[in-house]
């Protein structure tokens, strides 16, 4: 493990803990009362043969006994490692992770700045970024392999991404058949199944739908990782106004019910299952019909959810480095720097989306790059300050003295490099210097850093062997 793992030393709160009580209760009360629609026989048989009353068919409600039973044995911390085999992630109480995407189904061409349809060679790019960027620790996806066939492309991007980076992958599958293909692939990477449980490489991306219900595709996805023991995130996406009731608080509880339904099911199949909560969730524009990802609302309910996630000791997965911007510019680099900001001072686990632009339609690699200087500010400025006898300094002050400087201090010298932060791409050249470097925009600064990574930056890559082995599985 290295630097990228971070713990805040400022404390920041959205909810008081009785607000946290009220929504989780209302939430009970909602899974309880209401229940949720589920649209997979074993699912709902599962539920029945575990006290839950099944009305309709398929509207199963939930009794807050076994919701409370079945949070008690999900894991409070998750150790993710990368291809190799090393320890990458603790998802835990206060550290923060942050990753790419994903699948945007449009990209902006880093070499011509154009906006075109993703592709296999976006799904590599971006891997490639990812694995040489230390401010990421994790990746997905963020073009899709729309050139590979519908049935198998999100098996494709996961194959061309793990032979890219080496860090951990969270991944996407269309149905249980794409997710147990990359489970066996990454089982032949880690050298068995037994090998992937104990060091998981990936983690599963699986949403429920809102309001209230969970699909059959969605259910068969979380029930293969739970008896499998696949870490999986399970994220809902409700809009206020829309799929959810118009105010945050009602935001939340939505959100909560349909996470939550699904967390209990992973837990009387596997009890221990390794579940992360989430999601992403934000307003309707009425004026426009779109899902902000910019919006004020959706950092500030991203923070509130990671909080009741924490209140019941789950992992959580959040969002930032994202934009309703068309194009990399001012508005993408203040949404960006917003929602990274807020994620980090909430203490998500894992925060994805970096690179996201257009409300989630197009991926951008400087859109990456840019949000990974963000990243390296925002971990240096919530350090906060640390003060004891040490940090002082007044042995150093009481010699310097009135009128003297401290530039040739033994102890300026020795500790500028660890107390000062150094940007990367931002510039504090004088005007004269920033001239002769040719006086160049941040663009440009941003272009330039990844044509460079994509012309120099050589992952590790895969062993000729084991590709032999995925090529039988596709």
């Amino acid at each position: 493990m290295g630097s990228e793992f971070y713990r805040s030393n400022l404390e920041f709160k959205v909810l008081k803990e009785q607000e946290i009580e009220d929504i989780f209760y209302t939430s009970l009360d909602i899974l309880e009362r209401v229940g949720v629609k589920v649209f997979d026989a074993e699912a709902i048989k599962v539920f029945k043969d575990n006290g839950c009353i099944i009305k309709d068919n398929n509207t199963v409600h939930i009794p807050s006994s076994l919701v409370k039973s079945g949070l008690a044995s999900v894991p409070e911390r998750i150790s993710i490692y990368n291809r190799l085999g090393e320890l990458a992630m603790l998802l835990e109480d206060g550290r923060s992770h942050f990753g790419v995407g994903s699948d945007a189904p449009n990209f902006i061409d880093p070499y011509n700045h154009k906006r075109r349809k993703s592709k296999s060679t976006d799904v590599i790019n971006s891997a490639i970024v990812s694995d040489c960027l230390p401010e990421i620790d994790f990746h997905e996806s963020l073009g899709l392999a729309t050139d590979k066939s519908v049935e198998n492309h999100l098996v494709y991007q996961y194959v061309l991404m793990i032979d890219n980076t080496i860090k951990p992958l969270i991944v996407t599958a269309k149905d249980r058949n794409n997710l147990e293909k990359i489970h066996r692939i990454a089982s032949v990477v880690s050298g068995s199944k037994e090998n992937f449980k104990l060091r998981p490489t990936f983690i599963l991306y699986d949403e429920p739908s809102t309001p209230l219900f969970h699909t059959k595709e969605a259910l068969e996805k979380l029930m293969y990782a739970s008896k499998s023991s696949i870490p999986f995130i399970y994220t809902p996406c409700p809009m206020s106004g829309a799929t959810a009731a118009v105010t945050k608080a009602a935001t939340l509880v939505t959100a909560v019910c349909e996470s939550i339904s699904g967390i209990v099911l992973s837990q009387i199949i596997n009890p221990g299952t390794p579940v992360i909560m989430g999601g992403v969730i934000s307003i309707l524009d009425m004026s426009t019909a779109v899902m902000p990802y910019g919006s004020p609302e959706l950092v500030i309910m991203s923070a509130a959810l990671t909080e009741i996630a924490h209140y019941l000791k789950i992992p959580m997965f959040s969002t930032a480095g994202c934009s309703d911007s068309k194009m990399l510019d001012e508005q993408a680099a203040i949404e960006a720097t917003d929602s990274i900001m807020m994620a980090t001072l909430s203490k998500a686990n894992l925060i994805h989306d970096l690179g996201y632009l257009e409300s989630a339609n197009t991926g951008c690699l400087e859109m990456v790059v840019m949000s990974a200087e963000i990243i390296s500010k925002v971990k240096n400025i919530l350090q906060g300050i640390v003060v004891n006898e040490d940090t002082l300094m007044r042995d150093v002050i009481s010699k310097v003295g009135p009128m003297g400087n401290f530039l040739t201090e033994e102890s300026t010298i020795d500790r500028f490099k660890k107390e000062f932060y150094f940007p990367k791409l931002f510039s504090r050249d004088n005007y004269e210097k920033w001239s002769q470097k040719g006086s160049k925009h941040f663009n440009t600064l941003l272009n330039e850093k990844v044509i460079d990574i994509l012309k120099h930056h050589k992952p590790s890559k895969l062993d000729k062997s084991i590709k032999k082995e995925i090529d039988k599985i596709l």
